[in-house]
């Protein structure tokens, strides 16, 4: 082979491990909607470095544990989606798949409910308070587009 082809060859394949690799990543950002327990950064962006780390090391652990449950959820998820493009439309159908994302959402809300409970138990009540701050601080965020706009509350 002359080295053309050998130059060829190489681009090739390099071109396939980076195309493997960017997918393996891509895959994994969709599948945990970022790094590892880091959705909830923001929670504890205002605690000192040493509690950050602390409980930021609780949180990527508590996303690995508790990836059957968001997979679960994902899966009843399809199901409904599945259910509500059926046609004919079975009512019985989609009823039992929402039955079925209520269940696994629950039980996802409720391991992170006994986490957060965990890990507050750890804070003083200073940092339990920034954290709690931060959480009212992101509720309070109003939606994006047209389509969530709020209205005034009457007196």
């Amino acid at each position: 082979m002359n080295n053309s082809k050998w130059r060829n060859l190489v681009l090739i394949i390099s071109l396939a491990l980076n195309l493997l690799i960017a997918g393996v990543l891509i895959g994994r950002l969709m599948d945990g909607g970022g790094p590892p327990g880091m959705h909830l950064r923001w929670a504890i962006s205002e605690l000192d470095a040493p509690a950050q780390e602390k409980l930021g090391a609780s949180m990527r652990d508590h996303f690995k544990e508790t990836r059957p449950l968001r997979k679960t959820l994902r899966q009843a998820q399809r199901r409904l989606s599945d259910a509500v493009s059926l046609e004919p439309f079975d009512q019985a159908a989609t009823a039992e798949a929402f039955a079925d994302v209520r269940a696994a959402s629950q039980a996802l809300q409720i391991s992170m409910h006994e986490k957060m409970l965990e890990n507050l138990s750890q804070l003083d009540t200073k940092e339990r308070q920034q954290v709690f701050q931060a959480f009212i601080r992101q509720g309070g965020k109003k939606p994006k587009g047209p389509h969530h706009e709020r209205t005034p509350q009457e007196p």
